[in-house]
């Protein structure tokens, strides 16, 4: 009950989803028909700190570590399936206009309706600051760091001197009109 659990408790919110789906593949020139049922389970919360802090943890179903897909295929002689870190991260609000945010988080930056660039199921891991002007239409502006690459480890496993880690580093500025005309530059 919400006696037992104290203040703290309210400060949590929980999520997530359950999905099975049925596939049948059939190519023309292939042979054979594939049939295959995949299942993908997300579940995490969103923690509130205190006023300007706020957390967000998310495990979902994974195939092999892929990043782009949670769907886990139910093969393999009823064996196990895996749960994999899907978001960890921090966000720090100070007031209405500024975010700061660590972690594997949710994309830091605008991509335009169904990009080809970013696939939606990634979570970048880095740091990202963002600005949005709260009045009604006007700027918007995110600069972000993420790691892409880590090698250290499989570097020097190999005996590789060169142990440079693969980066990205951007930034975006845009503007968008009245929400009555959803129209951004």
């Amino acid at each position: 009950t919400a006696a037992n659990v104290g203040e703290w408790g309210g400060r949590f919110q929980r999520k997530g989803d359950l999905r099975h789906r049925s596939d049948t593949t059939d190519r023309q020139y292939i042979s054979g028909v594939r049939n295959r049922d995949t299942i993908r389970l997300r579940a995490g919360f969103f923690a509130r700190v205190n006023d300007t802090v706020r957390v967000e943890m998310q495990m979902t179903t994974a195939e092999g570590g892929d990043p782009r897909s949670s769907n886990q295929t139910l093969t393999d002689t009823n064996s196990r399936k895996a749960l994999d870190l899907d978001t960890a991260y921090a966000e720090w609000q100070p007031n209405a206009m500024w975010k700061v945010t660590a972690g594997k988080m949710r994309y830091p930056w605008v991509r335009a309706g169904q990009s080809v660039l970013f696939d939606g199921d990634i979570n970048p891991e880095g740091v990202a600051v963002n600005f949005t002007n709260p009045t009604p239409g006007g700027v918007y502006a995110s600069a972000f760091y993420t790691q892409l690459a880590e090698r250290a480890a499989g570097a020097a496993a190999v005996g590789l001197t060169d142990i440079s880690n693969s980066t990205m580093i951007g930034a975006q500025a845009g503007w968008r009109s009245n929400p009555a005309q959803p129209t951004r530059f």
